[in-house]
């Protein structure tokens, strides 16, 4: 459910600096999706533009699509800090890019984790580094977790269950990691060992 994963990522980075002294205003956030026509990234957009309309004092300042690429986001939030200086969050549809929007805001003197919230999607090795040491807010993943799920419902068709009332589309959730759960994940499944 790609539309609940851009929601709930955008609630997550907007909720990790409550604790923080916010600058008067609206609080400011750029998002960075992946392209303009994957239905993935229309999707996740669509889900943070309602998390961001459903909370007050927080404004979209622009939307970017960085062709779910680390580097393209990287240069492109180079100029947009600059244009936008009350940024306080930075929305990615993948954690390629919200690893690039963080090489950008260090750049620009900004302090992730403190007066800048980034977070992206995929939990990658990289991303849940990056969470663990405060640098990212949150990732938002578990869809590789499908393939799973899939061989399960073949495993109980085989055995006489049938899931045809589920009907023939099946949209599995995902799930935010960040600081409060990253140590647990790892330690279940951060060394990708699927053998094991």
């Amino acid at each position: 459910n790609h539309r609940a994963a851009g929601r709930a990522l955008a609630e997550a980075i907007i909720g990790s600096c409550a604790d923080t002294a916010a600058a008067p205003g609206p609080e400011g956030l750029i998002a960075i999706g992946g392209n303009r026509a994957t239905p993935a990234s229309v999707e996740r957009v669509a889900g943070m533009q309602a998390a961001v309309d459903a909370t007050p004092g927080v404004e979209l300042l622009q939307t970017i699509h960085s062709e779910w690429r680390r580097d393209k986001a990287a240069s492109q939030m180079q100029g947009l800090l600059g244009r936008w200086p009350r940024t306080r969050f930075v929305w990615a549809a993948n954690d390629p890019m919200a690893l690039g929007a963080l090489d950008a805001a260090v750049a620009r003197g900004r302090r992730p984790g403190e007066d800048v919230f980034i977070g992206g999607i995929n939990w990658s090795a990289a991303a849940l580094e990056a969470i663990g040491d405060g640098r990212l807010a949150a990732s938002v993943g578990g869809h590789f977790l499908q393939g799973a799920w899939a061989l399960v419902l073949i495993h109980d068709h085989h055995h006489g269950r049938d899931f045809a009332d589920l009907g023939v589309r099946i949209e599995a959730p995902m799930s935010v990691i960040d600081r409060s759960n990253v140590e647990a994940y790892v330690a279940a499944l951060g060394d990708e060992d699927w053998d094991r």
